[in-house]
């Protein structure tokens, strides 16, 4: 096990009891009609070993298997994204921005470290703690590991592909960050810095790349071309 899994397996063993619980709490509110679900994130040896380390973040993992021991549940990620149809429009947006940034390779998920803001999701409907804004909050406030693993995983460039629909969640967890301008080509909606103290100096916010696939002669290469232009190294 390398040393950034070593510690996600430590950040997860001392948050899985109170995050268990509160996905009891969880089914309980919705009348235990779901099964809610933690998702573990899996560090690839080689982004620890590529010069250019990139983080990709999501907006929830969409559906996810149910996995009680931690190392288990961090190998379903690591199987899983071995898995993926890598020709979705998320995911390749993904391959293609990161062979963009560090050079052209078959597929790139064993050089990016990938997370979402919520990990603790309903097993059929993953979006369903989200229609509850107080469990939403208390998830954020208390429960919510990004913050932990982006100062684990520690990449030279962090990539929010939630959108602008989910930048009050991202204000939540880092209190006071700020939604900059990268340049006069795109808006903020479309394109943004992203400051804060906990944060690395390249993070962006762009749109989820199932909404840049639609326009995709302006969301899709540009984007990726005024990110890669405007990298501080």
């Amino acid at each position: 096990m390398n040393f950034v899994n070593q510690k996600l397996m430590d950040i997860y063993t001392s948050t899985k009891e109170q995050t268990m619980a509160f996905c009891k709490k969880c089914e309980n509110t919705f009348g235990n009609s779901e099964e809610f679900v933690i998702q573990y994130c899996y560090c690839p040896d080689k982004y620890i070993d590529i010069k250019t380390r990139i983080m990709f973040v999501g907006q929830d993992p969409n559906g996810w298997g149910y996995i009680t021991e931690i190392s288990d549940a961090m190998k379903f990620t690591q199987d899983a994204l071995q898995n993926i149809d890598w020709h979705a429009p998320y995911w390749r947006f993904i391959h293609e921005l990161e062979c963009a940034i560090n050079g052209e390779k078959e597929l790139s998920r064993d050089y990016i470290f990938w997370s979402n803001i919520f990990h603790v999701l309903a097993d059929v409907d993953p979006h369903l703690m989200l229609r509850n804004s107080e469990l939403t909050m208390e998830y954020l406030d208390h429960f919510q590991t990004l913050s932990a693993e982006i100062a684990a995983a520690d990449p030279n460039i962090l990539i929010f592909l939630t959108g602008p629909n989910y930048d009050l969640y991202i204000e939540r967890i880092f209190r006071d960050v700020q939604f900059m301008p990268v340049s006069q080509t795109f808006d903020v909606r479309e394109l943004a810095r992203l400051t804060h103290k906990n944060l690395p100096d390249n993070t962006f916010r762009l749109y989820h790349p199932g909404y840049a696939n639609r326009y995709r002669d302006r969301l899709w290469e540009p984007v990726m071309q005024e990110v890669k232009a405007h990298i501080h190294m």
